[in-house]
């Protein structure tokens, strides 16, 4: 059974620190679960730039939609990193396939995921070149890819609808992410709350399952205070 997720891309501005540093061009990919919470970040970001003048009115895509209302908003209070906007990390095991089914939100713009990597073919490959049939998507059209995971090892991927590194390509505005494969039967999960997660950077990594690890034998005991340890030789006189 393939490992399943549910991945959009979507314009949203991006604030780098706290000195209000940003892209009002920016893009990404997310999750969908994410999808809610970035739009209503996106549509403050837009206004509070707006307000100070700073937001271009293509919203980055090449094209211009009507504005969005929102009551006055005071800038210096959303210029802040929010720890959603960031590139997307996937997870997956070795030997497993990844099945992602991607909505692209960006105006105007056909956009895809393109693995780095072996385990893809001609259907999956999140791009247009030469002969082959698109696999990228249109504003508002979803496309399924298909990913196996052969080998162990971090795996970029990327929008090749435009990858030009200039200004209008949407790699530079943040179209990419990876595709972590852990060991055959691992499993990750949250490092702060121990619950299983789907997305991120930073995770634990586990190699055995909670049953095998209540299955290993416990070191022997110190016989002080009940308190388990490992013996350790004394030298005799």
């Amino acid at each position: 059974m393939p490992r399943s997720y549910d991945v959009v891309a979507l314009s949203i501005p991006v604030i780098f620190n706290q000195h209000k540093d940003h892209d009002p061009r920016g893009m990404m990919y997310a999750l969908a679960d994410n999808r809610s919470a970035l739009e209503d970040e996106a549509v403050l970001y837009r206004n509070a730039l707006k307000q100070a003048r700073k937001f271009p009115s293509d919203d980055g895509c090449g094209c211009s939609g009507p504005d969005e209302v929102r009551p006055p908003v005071n800038p210096a209070e959303i210029f802040k990193p929010n720890p959603l906007v960031r590139p997307l990390v996937l997870r997956a095991a070795k030997g497993e396939t990844v099945e992602i089914s991607f909505t692209n939100l960006i105006k105007c713009r056909k956009v895809g995921m393109h693995l780095v990597g072996p385990g893809t073919d001609v259907d999956s490959d999140g791009s247009k070149a030469g002969r082959n049939k698109s696999s990228l998507a249109a504003t508002g059209q979803m496309v399924t890819y298909r990913w196996r995971c052969d080998h162990e090892g971090v795996f970029l991927f990327h929008d090749m609808g435009d990858p030009d590194g200039d200004e209008d390509g949407t790699n530079a505005h943040g179209l990419f992410g990876a595709l972590i494969v852990e060991p055959e039967g691992a499993r990750w999960t949250d490092s702060s709350t121990g619950d299983e997660v789907e997305d991120g950077l930073y995770v634990d990594v586990h190699q055995r399952t909670p049953d095998e690890l209540h299955k290993l034998p416990l070191p022997p005991f110190a016989g002080e205070k009940g308190i388990i340890g490992i013996s350790m030789p004394t030298k005799s006189s």
